[in-house]
């Protein structure tokens, strides 16, 4: 799994949890959008066993309110 990955898969755990969706409310919201995902499938693509197509990534960002960008973006650590 390359950088770009890692970066997606934790933005998207991270986005997830702090909106409080569960793995199967952005299933269903990605099933709405025509993407034939699951519970398991949000698990393996939050813990890097499966990939995820352009268009896949484009519906997610949706999902989670946020553009593609923020998904591929590196956060800068917060200041305590």
């Amino acid at each position: 799994m390359n950088a770009v990955d890692r970066v997606l898969r934790g933005n998207l755990l991270r986005l997830r949890v702090d909106r409080r969706l569960t793995q199967l409310d952005v299933a269903s919201q990605m099933q709405a959008r025509g993407h034939a995902w699951h519970q398991p499938t949000v698990y393996k693509v939050e813990a890097g066993l499966r990939r995820m197509f352009v268009s896949e990534a484009v519906a997610l960002a949706e999902v989670l309110g946020v553009d593609l960008d923020l998904l591929l973006t590196v956060r800068a650590p917060v200041a305590v």
